[in-house]
């Protein structure tokens, strides 16, 4: 029988059975050996001496060493005075999760300290790190997923931290003079809020004190979760500033990204617009296009394969859970190498649903945000001016997944201004509702109540496009044919101006269509699809030899397109039913 051994931490002699029998003899002090030959001379057989000893070092006293903190304790070694002694952690210890440095030692009069480099997180973290992963059932996937944020724990170290890429932010105002502002008046407990979080911005080195002639306000401005944000007024420092033009990405391009995806995890940045650098010149910045910038710049190739980042709120998508694991690994390295830090609070990993960009998003389908909606059905009926121009803008957000919002929402759009004096003269005006008014508030009320679920858009299956035209305007839906039946994925309404309304039927027609490609291009270019009117006469749009002078016009840009046109009965469309899939 063998009996094997991992956990030894010093050196043993083995084969003391064999030593016997056979009558060796070991000679420490000569480094040597005898053993007899087979006619009884002795062999003398020297052994190499170890370039090194290792001496074990052993607990002084038992202790135990609370979860994620460190502990100075006291070992003892057989060693009393020794230059240059080498301490390292033994192997067996690597796995277990204990961290020991591994360190260059003065021993004087059995005497020598070292303290871990490395810091220790507070049980905060793991609270946080445990709270994110609950939801996952499989303990294999949970612990996996656990392993990548114990590994990129700094990510949600509440520490302020300076991201360590160069400032690429800077404000053009010209010629003009600097801007002075006197700080708003407050009560005394704001001020004493303002006075704190100034103190501890100085403190942690995200602003400097300056003698500088600008001068915006400061405005406390309340959260959701009813504390108070800090902020600063740069409301006149802004019209006079040349704009960074560097573009943001676009809500349609990014959800199509996410029609195959099953796994999300999202991101959200610890305060983070106070962990860019600015430049030395400016100290004030476009805050928008500087930090999307500075997100594309470190997610880079990751961004639209299996990432993406709209200013601060990222997004990781992946088909499998396998492939999220790597996609997790992988942004969590890019920005903890950046030193970004997160708020554990409102971040969310490794789900099958989520919330992002006021949608839901959950196995290729999405649909409103159920916090968003609850907000507009609980708003109460417009007593001013602004209430109803906010609650037609809030409803018109999510018009995609509304057919005829132009028509439904056309008698509450005259709140909506059309310039800045319109805003400023009326956003304090007492209104008395219509019954049209009235209306069509209850009407879009109602259509937010229903389950709008739209699909994904997904270039697996073929594409549809269905028109129609009223006296009011024209109304469309963009589908996907699927083996269980057509799924719609946007809809599109356009009320017609008074000119248009003259127009023939078959222009009208006509136009829905040019809407919808001009909607839906980056859907239907480059790809065979179907066009579905009630209007016979436009099957033979494109055999059709000549037709008048506006369509004959549309159809030089309709003609680069690969369609085919099918007539359908009125009552069938689909947004007519508004059948809801």
């Amino acid at each position: 029988m063998v009996h094997v051994t991992t956990n030894l931490i010093t050196s043993i002699l083995l084969g003391n059975d064999w030593i016997n029998s056979n009558h060796v003899h070991l000679f420490g002090d000569q480094n040597q050996l005898t053993i007899p030959d087979q006619h009884g001379q002795l062999n003398f057989i020297p052994y190499v001496e170890p370039t090194c000893t290792n001496y074990p070092a052993l607990l002084v006293h038992q202790i135990t060493i609370p979860p994620y903190s460190q502990l100075l304790i006291d070992i003892t070694c057989s060693v009393n005075d020794a230059n240059d002694f080498i301490f390292e952690p033994y192997e067996h210890h690597i796995p277990k999760s204990i961290f020991i440095p591994h360190t260059l030692l003065n021993i004087n009069k059995h005497h020598a300290t070292k303290h871990l480099r490395a810091k220790c997180y507070s049980d905060q973290i793991r609270k946080h790190i445990l709270e994110s992963t609950k939801h996952i059932d499989n303990e294999k996937h949970r612990l996996a997923i656990q392993d990548i944020l114990w590994r990129n724990k700094i990510l949600f170290d509440p520490t302020p931290s300076i991201i360590n890429i160069p400032s690429q932010s800077a404000i053009r105002t010209g010629d003009h003079p600097p801007i002075y502002s006197k700080q708003y008046s407050a009560s005394y407990t704001y001020q004493d809020m303002k006075f704190q979080e100034t103190k501890k911005l100085l403190e942690r080195g995200q602003i400097e004190e300056s003698t500088s002639p600008w001068s915006p306000p400061i405005v406390l401005v309340k959260k959701k979760d009813k504390t108070m944000r800090f902020c600063i007024d740069y409301r006149c420092l802004n019209a006079i500033t040349i704009k960074d033009a560097f573009p943001l990405p676009r809500l349609d391009e990014i959800f199509e990204q996410l029609s195959d995806a099953v796994y999300y995890t999202k991101f959200d940045f610890k305060s983070g617009y106070f962990q860019v650098p600015l430049s030395k010149e400016d100290r004030i910045t476009n805050g928008l296009a500087t930090f999307q910038r500075i997100i594309n710049h470190i997610l880079g190739p990751a961004r639209w394969k299996y990432a993406l980042a709209y200013i601060d709120d990222v997004i990781i998508y992946s088909k499998t859970f396998e492939e999220h694991l790597i996609h997790l690994n992988d942004i969590c390295t890019m920005l903890k190498n950046a030193r970004f830090r997160l708020n554990p609070e409102k971040c969310e990993i490794a789900q099958t649903q989520t919330d992002y960009l006021g949608h839901n998003v959950k196995n290729g389908e999405i649909r409103p945000s159920s916090n968003n909606i609850n907000g507009l059905l609980n708003t109460r009926l417009p007593q001013r001016a602004d209430e109803a121009c906010k609650f037609v803008k809030a409803a018109e957000y999510y018009r995609k997944f509304i057919p005829n919002f132009s028509q439904t929402a056309e008698p509450a759009r005259k709140f909506v201004p059309t310039t800045r004096t319109q805003q400023k003269k009326g956003q304090k005006t007492i209104i008395t509702l219509t019954d049209d008014e009235l209306k069509a508030f209850n009407q879009l009320k109602q259509f937010l109540t229903t389950d709008m679920v739209l699909r994904l858009p997904n270039n697996r299956f073929p594409f549809k496009v269905q028109t129609d035209a009223s006296d009011e305007g024209i109304g469309a839906v963009l589908l996907q044919i699927y083996s269980e039946g057509d799924r719609s994925i946007a809809y599109l309404s356009k009320k017609f101006t008074q000119a248009q309304r003259k127009w023939s039927p078959m222009e009208q027609e006509c136009y829905a269509f040019i809407c919808s490609l001009d909607k839906w291009h980056n859907c239907l270019s480059g790809i065979k699809f179907e066009w579905e009117t009630d209007h016979k006469a436009l099957t033979q749009l494109k055999q059709k030899a000549k037709i008048n002078k506006r369509c004959e016009r549309w159809r030089l840009k309709i003609l680069e397109y690969d369609f085919k046109v099918k007539h359908i009965p009125a009552h069938v469309t689909f947004f007519r039913v508004v059948t809801r899939l």
